[in-house]
């Protein structure tokens, strides 16, 4: 998935990915390369794995890859990944909530009481 150029360059330097560039590249290829969300999970994991490649928050990142496999929003769990651990992560998306519930998140996800 990664085009050839840029795999070469991340093959040959010292790279640091931020979680804010792998949602970037998430949405580019889902919005503009129409590229589903298989491959693209593909895709930042492979990124992820090349062996010059440092990423922030990286053990969260991952588990915020897997709940993107089992239903979670991409930027849903992204900004969960960012969220420091023990901050409490308020969202009115009832759906967001329950699915970070079952994956046993250390981020509490909780709705405001004015949510529906």
């Amino acid at each position: 998935m990664l085009s050839v150029v840029a795999k070469r360059m991340m093959e040959r330097n010292p790279c640091y990915v931020t979680v804010l560039a792998l949602g970037e590249m998430g949405f580019v290829l889902r919005s503009v390369y129409s590229v589903g969300l298989p491959a693209v999970l593909r895709a930042s994991r492979n990124l992820l794995n090349l062996p010059n490649v440092e990423c922030e928050h990286a053990l969260r990142l991952a588990q915020a890859l897997d709940g993107v496999e089992v239903g979670i929003d991409w930027f849903d769990a992204l900004l969960w990944t960012s969220t420091p651990p023990g901050v409490t992560l308020a969202t009115f998306d009832k759906a967001f909530a329950k699915r970070a519930a079952a994956l046993g998140w250390d981020v509490s996800v909780r709705l405001p009481k004015s949510g529906k």
